[in-house]
């Protein structure tokens, strides 16, 4: 398998094979703007067509993950049915159980530095990081992770949690999974949040994901700084 590696058309192939879905590439060393206009003008045509555009990031270095990325997307198509058949109604549940389970040390932050957080508008991208589009043939965005597992490595949930949050966050703010890498989940947002709920949306973006506060802005109120109007949200676990 590692004959692919510094290969982008044997790798897109690989992965085709692996999800069973239309892969394409992505150009390299194109700027976070660009990579975002790319990703909407696929989601709209995904909405046409009856699919769902994934940006499947790399780094040609992460040898060793990229393949092990590539045999959980060949091995989840043994459970792919038992996924998809899941219950996922229950993810403000899951998150207010975990917001219970997390102290909220991160809580404040100093008046003089909140003009440092802006909202999101583009996707954030590695230097080295490279894309592939994999269209995943679902009309239902959580259901990616059926496709492409990510979740349940040290504090990430699982993937049927991940898949619950999902659903819960795109029904409230038609947030939809956009770019999957080893560690980060980006997600693109239709109906961001506004002053009257962001700062629900900070506590429970701190319940799913607390290294975006604690190895991230620092605090929840920062967090909430940076959701307010943002067509973007990030997530990465250490």
């Amino acid at each position: 398998m590692a004959l692919y590696f510094n290969n982008k058309s044997a790798l897109i192939e690989e992965i085709r094979k692996a999800t069973g879905c239309e892969c394409s590439d992505i150009p390299d060393n194109i700027t976070s703007e660009q990579l975002t206009e790319i990703y909407v003008n696929e989601l709209e045509n995904g909405k046409k067509s009856g699919y769902i555009p994934i940006l499947f990031g790399y780094e040609d270095r992460l040898c060793d993950i990229l393949t092990g990325r590539i045999e959980l997307m060949e091995q989840s198509k043994n459970h792919r049915d038992e996924m998809l058949k899941a219950d996922v109604s229950k993810g403000k549940e899951f998150l207010t159980k975990r917001s219970e389970e997390l102290y909220y040390l991160y809580d404040e932050i100093p008046e003089h530095m909140k003009c440092k957080y802006n909202s999101l508008n583009s996707f954030i991208s590695r230097e080295d990081e490279k894309y592939i589009l994999i269209k995943i043939k679902s009309a239902n965005p959580w259901e990616v992770f059926a496709w492409i597992p990510f979740g349940g490595w040290n504090d990430c949930p699982d993937d049927e949690d991940i898949m619950s949050v999902c659903k819960y966050w795109y029904d409230e703010y038609r947030a939809i999974p956009a770019i999957i890498t080893h560690d980060i989940l980006q997600m693109y947002v239709e109906k961001p949040a506004k002053n009257d709920n962001s700062r629900k949306l900070a506590d429970e973006q701190y319940a799913f994901c607390y290294d975006i506060v604690a190895q991230g802005v620092g605090s929840i109120n920062a967090l909430e700084l940076t959701l307010i109007d943002s067509k973007v949200w990030y997530f990465w676990w250490d």
